[in-house]
C-alpha cells in the first residue's frame, strides 16, 4: 500500500490519495507519470524480497530527478501488507461514521488510531500526522428518468464518488446497470418520492413535462435537497417557473431550481455530451459538499 503522506507545493495527487501494488496489477494510482512507476519499482522490489523492510518513507522531488513539471514535493509511505490490518476493520463498521483516522508517519513504523476530536481539517499534515475522514462522504444523487440522457448519466456517474439513484416507471430500460446503483421501477417516480434520500442531489429528466413538473413541485414544496436540476432550456424554465408558482410555490423556493443544467462550457446537445456537462456540475457540487462537512 502506498500512501501520498505529505504534500508541499504542487503535485499530482493530494495527501491521503492510495495506490495498492501487486504482483501482477496495480490498484488506484497516486497521480501517474515518473512519481509513480518509480514508486511502483520500489513496492515490487519490497514485495519481491522476503527481506525486505516492510514499511519504508520516502521523498520524492517533482522537478528535474523525475523529470516532472509539478515543482512540489511528496512525501510517500511504502506498507507491506501480508494480512488483514487491525486498523482497517473498524474503519468499515457503520459507527465509523464521521470519526477520523490519524496516522503518524514514523521513521520506522506508522501508528494509527481512530479518534472522536475535532481537528483543524479534514486532511492535515504537521509533523508527519496524517488526518482523514475515516468514511468519505459521497453525495446521494437521484436521476429521474432512464432515456437516452439519463442512460449515458448515470453510465458517467458509475464511476465517480456518488451513491446513485435512479428512477424510471419503465423496468425495461434498466439494461447492463452496475450492482451500485439503486433502482426504483415499476410505478411513477411520485410514488417513489417518500423512499428517496432527503438532501440530494437531484436530476429531473423524465419522459414527460408534465411529470417533470410535479416531481418538481413535491420536491419545492415540502422535500429537502441539496441541489434540484431540471433538464431543459431557458424557455422551460421559465414556463416551470411561471406554473410551480400558480401552485403556491413561493420564489425564494422557486430560486432553488436549477434549469438548464449541466457547465456551460459543455454546448454540444447529445447525450453523451450533456452527461458529461451534468456529471462536472455535480462534481463541482460534490467538492462545495466536502467542503462545507469537512471536519474544523
Amino acid at each position: 500500500m502506498v500512501t501520498v503522506a505529505k504534500v508541499e507545493g504542487s503535485a499530482p495527487r493530494e495527501s491521503s490519495c492510495r495506490m495498492f501494488v501487486l504482483d501482477d496489477r496495480i490498484v488506484e494510482t497516486i497521480g501517474g507519470g515518473n512519481l509513480e512507476q518509480e514508486a511502483i519499482k520500489l513496492a515490487r522490489d519490497m514485495l519481491a524480497d522476503p527481506g525486505a523492510e516492510v514499511y519504508k518513507l520516502e521523498l520524492y522531488g517533482l522537478g528535474p530527478a523525475l523529470q516532472q513539471c509539478c515543482g512540489g514535493a511528496v512525501t510517500l509511505a511504502f506498507e507491506k501488507i501480508t494480512s488483514l490490518p487491525d486498523w482497517l476493520q473498524p474503519c468499515l463498521q457503520a459507527s465509523a461514521a464521521n470519526k477520523i483516522l490519524i496516522s503518524t508517519f514514523g521513521d520506522s513504523q506508522v501508528e494509527r488510531r481512530i479518534s472522536d476530536e475535532v481537528v483543524l481539517s479534514a486532511e492535515q499534515l504537521d509533523n508527519n500526522v496524517l488526518v482523514e475522514r475515516m468514511q468519505p462522504i459521497n453525495p446521494e444523487v437521484v436521476v429521474f428518468g432512464a432515456g437516452h440522457v439519463g442512460a449515458a448519466l448515470i453510465k458517467v456517474l458509475t464511476n465517480l464518488p456518488f451513491s446513485l439513484h435512479w428512477v424510471d416507471e419503465r423496468s425495461e430500460l434498466f439494461v447492463d446497470v452496475s450492482d451500485s446503483v439503486n433502482l426504483y421501477t415499476g410505478k411513477s417516480a411520485l410514488d417513489f418520492i417518500n423512499e428517496l434520500p432527503e438532501n440530494a442531489l437531484n436530476i429531473v429528466m423524465t419522459h414527460s413535462h408534465e411529470l417533470d413538473e410535479d416531481i418538481c413541485y413535491h420536491y419545492l414544496n415540502n422535500k429537502a435537497f441539496k441541489f434540484l436540476g431540471l433538464i431543459g432550456s431557458k424557455t422551460k424554465r421559465a414556463r416551470f417557473l411561471h406554473r410551480l408558482r400558480d401552485r403556491g410555490i413561493d420564489q425564494q423556493r422557486l430560486s432553488a431550481l436549477t434549469c438548464p443544467i449541466g457547465v456551460t462550457e459543455v454546448t454540444g446537445s447529445s447525450p453523451p455530451e450533456i452527461a458529461i456537462a451534468v456529471a462536472a456540475q455535480l462534481l463541482s457540487l460534490r467538492d462545495q459538499i466536502k467542503l462545507d462537512t469537512s471536519l474544523v
